[in-house]
């Protein structure tokens, strides 16, 4: 008799177990899997967007959901970029320049293509000096573009947008109306050239001259040049972008050269003032803005690479310009 009074107690308490699932309230909590449980979100307030992540990749509804996305932060970067140029027009004409801050998504919880690039911008050194290393570096970084160029071994990023990058996974991967897409489009060298990514060898011979430029300096395996270039304002009240473009590479396995990251400064000699550091992978690229009617950038500037090391990373690099 006991045992069956034993036996009845524990049925009811197994029975009963379901029942401690509910709240308070006698509502039953979300036992069972569900959107809320696989559909992570990002939040991205600048650019005034929340956007589903499934399995890594970012998910859009449809192509145009995710066009709209791209030039939000487009017009996001380019508003942030021409407050600044106004800033430093109104302040002291092209005295001091601007450097253009990438906006990523890294500290919402989403390691992009982009971000991937700049890791392996950061690591590269760690891997260039033998043939296996780069192999594994390769590996490590496989959806970027390896140039394999003879004077060239640097990894790229390869695609042409830098905005649509950041909105794609290390795999160059997106979620488009449920269709996986990999919008990876940089598959040559010649892409890169032709969207501006390195220099061809016919523009660098173009530039020969006296001012402007910065001839290839080399020292303790590494190498720094120098461009100066104009383009169209792009903001209003700025008539025109200069453009220093500070450059630099290092050598590696069999006398390949490679981009990576290190420390530059750009400084004006006097009578002028002001120097400015700056890290990151090459190029190093500082802007000056300029109104209608300003008078010629001109003067003699300096450059240093802490890349250099104790032989040469102190020395000044002079160059004039004339803009």
């Amino acid at each position: 008799m006991k045992r069956t009074s034993y036996f009845l107690l524990l049925l009811s308490v197994i029975i009963l177990i379901p029942g401690c699932s509910n709240d308070s309230s006698g509502t039953p909590s979300d036992f069972t899997p569900s959107l809320t449980q696989t559909a992570k979100k990002i939040n991205i307030p600048e650019l005034n967007l929340k956007i589903s992540i499934n399995e890594g990749r970012l998910v859009f509804e449809s192509q145009s959901a995710f066009d709209a996305a791209v030039k939000a932060l487009e017009e996001y970067e380019k508003t942030n970029l021409g407050s600044k140029l106004r800033s430093a027009l109104q302040a002291d004409g092209y005295i001091t320049p601007v450097t253009k801050q990438d906006f990523t998504f890294e500290t919402s919880g989403f390691l992009s293509l982009y971000d991937d690039f700049t890791t392996a911008m950061n690591e590269a050194e760690n891997y260039y000096d033998t043939e296996e290393g780069y192999k594994q570096f390769k590996e490590k970084h496989s959806a970027l573009f390896f140039a394999e160029q003879p004077e060239d071994y640097s990894a790229y990023l390869p695609v042409s947008n830098k905005s649509v990058a950041k909105f794609l996974n290390a795999k160059g991967e997106v979620e488009i109306a449920g269709e996986v897409k990999d919008i990876r489009d940089i598959t040559s060298y010649k892409q890169l050239i032709d969207n501006g990514l390195v220099t061809a060898e016919s523009e660098l011979v173009n530039l020969r001259s006296t001012v402007n430029r910065l001839d290839e300096v080399k020292c303790n395996d590494r190498k720094l040049w120098v461009i100066v270039s104009t383009r169209p304002g792009t903001s209003l009240g700025v008539y025109e972008e200069v453009v220093v473009e500070v450059c630099f590479r290092k050598k590696g396995f069999l006398g390949i050269w490679y981009n990576y990251s290190s420390e530059t400064t750009l400084g004006w000699a006097p009578p002028s003032t002001g120097q400015w550091p700056k890290s990151g992978y090459s190029s190093h690229d500082y802007i000056w803005p300029r109104g209608h009617g300003a008078a010629p950038f001109q003067g003699r500037m300096w450059v240093q690479f802490r890349g250099f090391g104790e032989e040469c990373g102190d020395t000044k690099y002079y160059f004039d310009v004339n803009k």
